[in-house]
């Protein structure tokens, strides 16, 4: 069996300024990431570092699995959501300006020789 292990992050809003995410805006990821990924995903685990939240998931598709990485896509969308709601800072920023660096990211990391 082939499992993939995908890291996805994304800065989709914070408190003051660059601090974090609000504690209720990183619960909803990991509820959508866990209610919308059950049958797409092995596992999952969400987490951050400074503002970005990031989605760590494992998988039995490709590391460029287009529905993997969608799913992490739209559950990035909700959470900005989420985040205008509760007047976060820079609400989706990284999905504002990043969208085809998001896409070139996960290429490239495809293109890497696998171990």
């Amino acid at each position: 069996m082939h499992v993939s292990l995908s890291i996805i992050k994304a800065e989709i809003g914070s408190i003051g300024g660059h601090l974090c995410p609000s504690q209720c805006l990183v619960q909803t990821v990991r509820e959508l990431i866990t209610e919308r990924g059950a049958k797409l995903l092995l596992d999952s685990d969400v987490s951050y570092t400074g503002d970005d939240i990031a989605i760590v998931s494992t998988h039995e598709r490709r590391p460029t699995n287009e529905a993997v990485h969608k799913l992490c896509w739209d559950v990035f969308i909700a959470g900005t959501e989420g985040a205008k709601v509760q007047g976060l800072y820079d609400t989706g920023q990284d999905l504002i300006k990043d969208s085809t660096l998001f896409e070139s990211y996960v290429i490239a990391l495809d293109q890497r020789q696998e171990i």
